[in-house]
């Protein structure tokens, strides 16, 4: 995941009165940021013509909001309404004095909730159709026995509503690395760390993915399997390098830090929890992933009476399950993959919750590069994994019965149940949606599903190329 770098991209959606698509050349994205690209404005005559940022179409300048990019490639740019002409027919004079008097009321009043502080775009919303996708195309290998169409038919399903999306996205934390992708090789099993994807415009975001959450579960026809996708601005989450696995401990916002901590022994860690929730230590239930290098954590909870959860996958539905609110879980602990710590940091980042980690080099080789690349390998907190400021956004999807129900299928359609979340406004939300497949719609599938070439398009860096 060393290495993000851009290719060239071509534009697409040429043609008046269409919302046109200008993508930049020999663009390069280097230390978190992306290099400049093109925006297409309205001309006079009622098609589109290219200006670069800090421009007009008169030809004039802005001032101060001139190009700092390469000269020649300024930046690109989301529209406004009164730029593309959404708003044409709108009298703007009367939308401010409206605005002006929706803005004075008398203080001492009760108006209810304020939500002036409320703006711009809630990219959480739009996330849950991706994973929506995801989970109505992997639920129908629920318990068929083949893993691999499982994933790929969860990363089929995302990849078609993600690149649908106005965002201007990399998947910085991904399955594998596109640089190290052979010709070849099974690129649709997984969206890959320095993927391109999204339409090429609006928000840039870097994106933190795992399409199939629990892929033994839903092969095996076991419960608890779900879709996430989380994203953050631009060099907001942490890069875990060659490190493939996180060692990590989550508990819930009523205990929150200072309680627990991978630096002190077991022991010290549920007795300080059982004293913070106020019960005995019998009493806790600790969940741990299933794997041989946690023998030595079960022996020391069964020695110590705990309660004892062994989950086999589906490692970031537990870290929720584990933060929310009057769960059954009092604490997870154990080694799991880093893509799953650092999504489950997105996602305690918004609904609140409590979690450390430590990067866990499995083999020297790891070792010796994680410190070439300068790795932290110490205890991490939340706000090391993700920044305080990252205006992160968390979507998941159930594809089998656990945190959420899972897709249910019936004659012409199906129902999903999903949760976003948004770090910004701290709002949780938990949604069933009902699809119907005779009904136009980017989640709903075919009755018979897609052909095997709808899924054969080799990710890229470059946009315009998906």
């Amino acid at each position: 995941m060393g290495s993000r770098c851009l290719g060239s991209r071509a534009g697409v959606l040429a043609g008046a009165g269409q919302r046109r698509c200008v993508y930049p050349t020999n663009s390069t994205l280097s230390h978190g940021r992306l290099g400049p690209a093109l925006v297409s404005r309205r001309s006079s005559g009622g098609g589109r013509s290219v200006v670069g940022r800090g421009q007009r179409g008169d030809g004039g300048s802005s001032g101060d909001r001139g190009s700092k990019g390469l000269e020649g490639s300024p930046k690109l740019v989301p529209l406004s309404g009164v730029e593309d002409g959404r708003y044409a027919d709108v009298d703007l004079e009367s939308l401010r004095k409206a605005l002006v008097s929706s803005q004075s009321y008398d203080e001492d009043e009760d108006t209810g909730p304020d939500y002036s502080c409320v703006q711009g775009r809630n990219l959480a919303l739009e996330l849950v159709r991706v994973t929506e996708a995801a989970a109505l195309e992997a639920g129908r290998w629920f318990g068929r026995g083949s893993e691999e169409k499982a994933d790929r038919a969860a990363v089929k399903g995302m990849r078609k509503v993600l690149n649908a999306m106005e965002i201007d996205g990399v998947v910085v934390i991904g399955q594998g690395n596109l640089d190290d992708d052979e010709e070849g090789g099974d690129f649709r099993l997984a969206l890959l760390c320095g993927e391109r994807v999204g339409c090429g415009y609006g928000h840039e975001v870097d994106i933190a993915v795992k399409a199939l959450d629990g892929t033994t579960l839903v092969s095996d026809g076991h419960q608890g399997s779900i879709s996430v996708i989380s994203t953050a601005k631009r060099g907001a989450l942490l890069d875990t390098g060659p490190c493939n696995y996180m060692e990590k401990i989550v508990v819930g916002a009523d205990v929150g830090p200072g309680v627990v901590s991978l630096d002190r022994p077991m022991e010290e860690n549920l007795k300080a929890l059982a004293e913070a929730l106020a019960k005995p230590v019998t009493s806790l239930t600790v969940a741990v992933l299933d794997r041989p290098r946690h023998a030595d954590i079960v022996r020391e909870c069964r020695r110590l009476g705990c309660r004892l959860l062994l989950f086999s996958d589906g490692d970031v539905a537990v870290s929720l399950e584990a933060a929310r609110p009057e769960s059954s879980i009092d604490i997870m602990i154990g080694v799991g993959g880093s893509q799953e710590g650092v999504i489950s940091a997105c996602a305690l980042t918004c609904m609140g919750g409590y979690l450390q980690a430590r990067l866990w080099p499995s083999n020297e080789d790891e070792r010796k590069l994680a410190e070439e690349q300068q790795l932290d390998l110490g205890v991490l907190e939340i706000k090391d994994i993700v920044k305080e400021d990252g205006g992160v956004s968390f979507a998941a999807s159930g594809i089998s019965d656990g945190i959420l129900n899972g897709v249910k299928y019936w004659s012409g359609g199906a129902t999903t149940n999903s949760m976003c979340m948004r770090a910004t406004s701290g709002t949780v939300r938990i949604l069933e949606t009902h699809h119907h497949w005779s009904k136009p719609g980017l989640t709903n599938i075919a009755e018979g599903g897609f052909p095997d070439h709808a899924i054969g398009m080799r990710p890229s860096k470059d946009l315009g190329k998906m």
